[in-house]
């Protein structure tokens, strides 16, 4: 098997990296490639639209760095370049149901420390990963020619064991908000569908509003 890593690899432990192709099955999270695979991130610390710091700050996220295996999935050379684009080719998002964990927990936990005569830290649910299943949404026609060897659209939902708030993060500030409307495309003998369906814009648009609120008074975020 031939990995050929890419610069983004730099600063991440060769442990890291063995566990991250472990975990995932030596393929391509997307495509399933296991010819040639790179280490990609869902926030990557040269992405001004990813401010890491302030989801640390906020407590949005829990990952101690960029480096960690929960930021961190195989991608083949072509996904990887259509993940990382300005405007992507492709995003994933988690599915409705762990989103509405997030946007319950959040409710319950502002008010939590509302009431606290204590300044409490923002928490966030306790989510099953193994459970967790994540939609790739394709937003550009011009990857409809790689995609062509991924399976049908309604087989693409699968699991990754990482933190589900990077990939919401990642999400909300890259590609979620696709003013295009959802497409059908045919490639060959399949259909993809183009664009985030709606729920998925109006769950994320939802959380990460709340996420941005003022701390409640008397606490600190």
């Amino acid at each position: 098997m031939i990995f050929d890593y890419e610069l983004e690899l730099e600063g991440i432990p060769e442990t890291t990296r063995d566990l991250i192709f472990e975990r995932d099955g030596y393929a391509c999270w997307l495509c399933g490639d296991t010819s040639h695979l790179n280490i990609a991130h869902q926030i990557h610390a040269s992405a001004f639209r990813h401010p890491f710091p302030l989801f640390k700050e906020n407590g949005t996220i829990s990952i101690p760095d960029l480096s960690h295996s929960d930021n961190l999935f195989p991608l083949c050379p072509s996904c990887h370049t259509g993940y990382n684009l300005a405007f992507p080719n492709w995003i994933m998002v988690p599915d409705a149901d762990t989103l509405r964990k997030y946007l319950e927990h959040e409710e319950e936990d502002y008010n939590y420390r509302q009431k606290s005569l204590e300044s409490l830290p923002r928490t966030l649910p306790s989510i099953d990963r193994t459970k967790v299943l994540y939609h790739p949404a394709i937003l550009s026609t011009q990857f409809q020619v790689h995609m062509s060897k991924v399976k049908p659209v309604s087989r693409w939902r699968k699991h990754w064991l990482g933190e589900p708030t990077t990939v919401i993060h990642r999400a909300a500030w890259h590609g979620l908000l696709d003013s295009n409307p959802i497409q059908q495309i045919r490639s060959g003998r399949r259909t993809f569908q183009r664009g985030v369906p709606p729920v998925f814009q109006s769950l994320i648009g939802d959380l990460v509003r709340l996420w941005a609120r003022a701390a409640p008074r008397g606490t600190r975020l």
